[in-house]
Formats: structure tokens, sequence, C-alpha cells
């Protein structure tokens, strides 16, 4: 039988309670985390528009453009034009070149992902796919 989504939650809280950042990536996370925090002004206006809180936009703009700011938050792709990987062809709405806030709002408002919907920002809620 497959966990519930209580004991899927509890385990994704065993795992982030016990991670740790190996020492030899230390420096590099570091350097992460200071640009995201250099950015979260730009984070935060994205946030208040979204509900997405800045200290989620910021990893994702990593994972997603590398903190780049002349890249859409989809995917990575430059904002002179609609992206052209996964997601393609978004914005839908408005004309390129776009700018990061408004690609990173519909980024994090696009179904089927839908950021702007959840409401439990903890790490072991933020681990668990939706049911």
């Amino acid at each position: 039988m497959p966990p519930t989504p209580e004991q899927t939650r509890a385990g994704y809280a065993n795992l982030w309670n016990r991670a740790k950042v190996r020492p030899e990536q230390s420096g590099a996370v570091r350097a992460i985390a200071q640009k995201i925090i250099a950015n979260k002004a730009k984070y935060q206006a994205v946030e208040a528009k979204t509900g997405v809180p800045w200290f989620m936009i910021g990893p994702i703009h990593n994972r997603e453009s590398s903190l780049r700011f002349n890249a859409h938050l989809h995917c990575g792709t430059p904002l002179t034009a609609r992206t052209t990987l996964v997601p393609k062809g978004r914005p839908k709405k408005g004309s390129p070149p776009f700018t990061w806030e408004d690609s990173a709002i519909d980024a994090l408002s696009e179904p089927p992902h839908d950021l702007t919907r959840v409401k439990d920002w903890s790490p072991a809620s933020s681990a668990t796919p939706d049911p």
C-alpha cells in the first residue's frame, strides 16, 4: 500500500531535518545563497504579485536560469522572445522583449503547477507532490 500524504510529508520532513551540505560544496552553496539574498528585492516584487515566497523564487531562478535576469524563469531562454523550450510559447500574453518580473509571474502561475495556489511552504510540504 502506498504511503498516506501525512506519511509522505513526515518522510520529507525527516529528510529535511537530516540534510547537510557536503563540505566540498559549501563554498558553491554559500555563493548561490549570497546571490539570491542580494536579489531579494526582485524576488519580493514577484512574491507580492504571486504569493510565492521570495526564498522559493530564488532557488527556482537558480535552477531554471542560473540566476540570470535576462532569461525566462520558465526554462532559461532569452527574454527577447517567447520560450522555445518546455514550456514552449510562454508568456502567452504580451510581446517580447519581456521583463524578468512579468515572465517570472507567468512561470509561477502557469498550469499545471501553478505555485500561486500553494499555501504551505514548509520544507516537507514543498517537497510533497500534489496528491
